[in-house]
């Protein structure tokens, strides 16, 4: 390229604000082009070879452009697909990644964990629902695994406390007093599917559970 065709170049660059850009987009390229051809020297022209390709790059630009925009219309419709397969989990049972649950007054309530190793002791902390710590319960020499402790519905006093939203935690120990990793768990049957912004959650037992938490779903609560 000659420097009258190098000059004109940088001149279209600059009144296209390309330093502004991350992306060039097809009209920016047909300027750039165009401009090229316009300012070429006249005794030494752009050959049909040099043209052919930078038209076969314009061409493979679109060609680029148009598979995007069908990939993303694709990812979008599989992803309200799958957010409308969501309601097949009403009436199914699932068990689900969390430490909210709903306490109704005058019942008992059963706080869901995992243990990755045997347990020499276990410390579940319950708090109300502005994040109160109202009651510990304390188990020893758990197996890894599953594990369900049934809360009573008492505060430490041993006064019942009112229905609501609750939440627990579990802290555990080996048999040197080493940590070891814990993961509560909520489960219950799904009553209904909500759909937002961020995708479907399901509601179970009150509390809404984004499907991406679900570890488990059976048709039975037997199999739990």
């Amino acid at each position: 390229m000659s420097l009258a065709e190098l000059n004109s170049v940088n001149e279209t660059r600059y009144e296209l604000n390309l330093n502004e850009k991350s992306i060039l987009n097809k009209d920016d390229f047909l300027r750039l082009l165009l401009t090229q051809i316009k300012n070429q020297d006249p005794l030494n022209p752009l050959k049909n070879t040099e043209f052919t390709a930078q038209l076969a790059q314009l061409s493979s630009l679109e060609q680029l452009r148009h598979i995007n925009e069908n990939l993303g219309s694709l990812q979008n419709f599989q992803a309200l697909l799958n957010d409308f397969q969501t309601v097949n989990f009403i009436g199914k049972y699932v068990e689900a990644a969390g430490s909210s649950f709903v306490h109704q007054e005058g019942n008992s309530s059963p706080l869901r964990f995992e243990l990755a190793e045997d347990a020499k002791k276990v410390f579940i902390y319950i708090y109300d629902n502005n994040g109160e710590l109202i009651k510990n319960i304390e188990k020893e020499n758990l197996v890894a695994g599953n594990h369900t402790v049934t809360w009573d519905g008492t505060d430490k006093e041993g006064r019942e406390v009112p229905g609501g939203s609750y939440s627990f935690e579990v802290f555990a120990t080996d048999e040197t007093d080493e940590e070891i990793a814990t993961q509560t768990l909520i489960a219950g049957i799904v009553e209904e599917v909500k759909f937002n912004g961020n995708g479907a959650w399901l509601v179970v037992d009150g509390q809404e559970v984004p499907v991406n938490k679900i570890l488990k779903v059976s048709e039975s609560e037997d199999n739990f």
